[in-house]
């Protein structure tokens, strides 16, 4: 396990040893570590909903109250039910409470209010001397390793996806399911929403994404987390596959099993639905 005591990590990271690294930068942002420090929420099922294109028309409603849900940028609006959302660019924090977000006038104060009124935690990677409030702040550990505490930070590297997927790791979530996080386009479209301001992702952008995702891999293995990702059509191909339908559809099986045994019925066979899932 990496930890802050090993010397080379102290070289990478020399900066973190300074006892005032982790002063609160400008506004009323807190660090994340001051409310989770790591492992709050060991063994439970987390989803992570990026902002893939594969989730276009999906019913966000369904994950409500099956597991934890961390989101992605602007996944917030979709999924106000989250426990966590996670943004790497200030610019976002900028966008939503300018107005930029969005070129629909009537759409400018629904974002802002449902921004204001998001329960779960607001969590921001490396915002620098960025102003921002009432949001909490990690920093980015600098080697593709699985990290135990917050104080530490996650790894990143590139993108929102992979260090919302180490946040659920560092918090001890087992098994965690991947939603939107694509590495890919899906014809012209990057995002399963109408994407951000500025220049439109390019799809290159998009595949670069892929290789953070592939070094973090073994070590998550390593770790006893299994990750499954539910679009078979990712670009991400370093974790198994499986669907949202088969993953709901084997809660219902097992909790129908469940209820039989109470009974003292012997539960039908399931024909290995688990067989399914592609390595």
């Amino acid at each position: 396990m990496i930890t802050t005591g090993d010397k080379a990590v102290q070289r990478i990271l020399g900066r973190k040893m300074d006892p005032g690294y982790f002063r609160h930068p400008k506004g009323t942002k807190k660090p994340l570590f001051s409310v989770l420090k790591g492992g709050e929420w060991r063994d439970q099922r987390c989803f992570v909903v990026g902002g893939g294109p594969s989730l276009r028309g999906f019913d966000f409603w369904r994950l409500k109250g099956q597991g934890r849900i961390i989101v992605c940028n602007k996944a917030f609006l979709n999924v106000p039910f989250a426990d966590m959302m996670i943004a790497m660019d200030a610019d976002l924090y900028r966008w939503i409470n300018s107005g930029a977000l969005t070129n629909k006038p009537a759409d400018k104060k629904d974002i802002q209010t449902k921004f204001r009124k998001f329960q779960g935690l607001k969590v921001w990677i490396e915002v620098g001397n960025n102003r921002m409030d009432n949001v909490h702040y990690v920093h980015s550990f600098r080697l593709p390793q699985v990290t135990r505490r917050f104080t530490q930070g996650i790894y990143t590297g590139n993108n929102t996806g992979t260090g919302a997927l180490m946040a659920a790791v560092t918090l001890g979530c087992n098994p965690i399911y991947l939603l939107g996080i694509d590495g890919r386009h899906e014809g012209k479209r990057s995002h399963y929403h109408s994407g951000y301001p500025g220049r439109p992702q390019m799809a290159k952008t998009a595949a670069s994404f892929v290789p953070t995702f592939n070094r973090v891999a073994k070590p998550i293995k390593k770790a006893g987390v299994k990750v499954i990702s539910l679009n078979p059509r990712s670009a991400v191909r370093c974790f198994p596959f499986s669907t949202i339908d088969e993953v709901l559809r084997n809660d219902k099986i097992r909790d129908n099993e469940k209820e039989m045994g109470g009974l003292g019925i012997s539960p039908e066979s399931t024909d290995g639905d688990e067989s399914r899932m592609e390595s």
